[in-house]
């Protein structure tokens, strides 16, 4: 499988995950089976299955991430730039004159929920850093949308522990909390070895052991490993997905959703609709944990695993192939200057 079709399968299954969770965020499980059944909500409904910040957000990252491998900045300022780029599309209703890249594409310009860390973060003109945190923040808005610095590892002189380093840098533009950046750097250490041919049990256990590594002082890592920890022991036994999910979390916070994404992926493999329901059929942030749960899968069994009957139907399609393919392209151009 080349990484054209790995990256297209990342961006597609996370905004499809993405759009099965923006219908039924802020919606109680209740609510959800009352109204879509006792089997949750399982596909879209007629019409266009809208996406929501999560995926503009991972576009913009995959924008960050080509201007790094092309050697415009490192992976702070690139971010910095294309995440203010985004912000406009949130507060203006068209592009401005002279405005290139996404920010060109009109059909980003609509507030889709963004998350208020993301925006405020943004607004202060304060570009966060590893050492340098701009507030204390865990939510998931790190986690999120740090996929595509693993689809650039080919590229990265450090492999995947280039790319793990540089979802975290990504993410620490607005989530200064250790969980909200090192979960993101686990999820970009976990796509780095589906690019590299790992499989999925394998990347996830080397990955808990990666993050140890390169973040040897975090005080608060151990309680992110033994959520994915016991992601891992759930996905392995016979408790049901909506127990299950619940003894993890409710994906508001970066290592929650990162471990029910984990524990979606690994207990429904390349069942891709069954691990999407049971990523999005919870009370808490449905679409977070389906778009983590999309890009991993999409990952690791690509673009043809995606089922037809979701990415047919999916607001920006095209954008986020294009995306994908631009991103897979200037990795393998820069593998060739690593």
């Amino acid at each position: 499988m080349d990484l054209r079709e790995r990256a297209a399968g990342c961006l597609l299954c996370g905004a499809v995950g993405d759009a099965l969770g923006f219908a039924v965020e802020f919606i109680p499980l209740s609510e959800i089976l009352r109204r879509y059944g006792e089997n949750g909500i399982v596909d879209f409904a007629d019409g266009v299955a809208r996406i929501s910040d999560d995926t503009q957000m991972t576009l913009f990252s995959a924008e960050a991430m080509i201007a790094h491998l092309r050697g415009e900045g490192d992976v702070t300022a690139c971010a910095a730039k294309s995440y203010a780029a985004w912000l406009q599309t949130q507060n203006s209703g068209a592009p401005k004159e002279g405005a290139s890249g996404l920010a060109r594409d009109v059909r980003l310009y609509s507030r889709r929920a963004p998350g208020i860390t993301c925006l405020t973060a943004l607004e202060s003109g304060v570009v966060g850093t590893l050492s340098d945190p701009i507030n204390k923040s865990k939510g998931c808005g790190g986690v999120m949308r740090a996929a595509p610095a693993g689809l650039a590892v080919t590229g990265l002189k450090g492999g995947a522990d280039e790319a793990a380093m540089a979802g975290a840098q990504l993410a620490a533009v607005t989530h200064g909390h250790e969980l909200g950046y090192i979960p993101a750097a686990q999820l970009a250490y976990i796509v780095a070895l589906a690019v590299e041919g790992e499989s999925l049990p394998y990347a996830v256990e080397k990955s808990r052991a990666a993050m140890k590594r390169l973040f040897p002082h975090a005080v608060h890592l151990s309680e992110a490993d033994r959520l994915t920890e016991k992601a891992v022991d759930l996905a392995m036994s016979d408790v049901g997905d909506r127990d299950a999910v619940a003894a993890l979390g409710e994906g508001w916070v970066g290592e929650e959703a990162l471990a029910i994404a984990v524990y979606c992926a690994l207990r429904h493999g390349e069942d891709i609709g069954a691990a999407l329901a049971a990523a999005v059929n919870h009370s808490g942030d449905s679409d977070s944990t389906g778009a983590v749960t999309g890009n991993i899968l999409g990952a690791f069994f690509g673009e043809r695993a995606v089922p037809r009957r979701f990415t047919e139907r999916l607001e920006l399609a095209d954008l986020l192939k294009e995306s994908a393919v631009a991103l897979a392209d200037e990795a393998e151009r820069a593998r060739g200057t690593v």
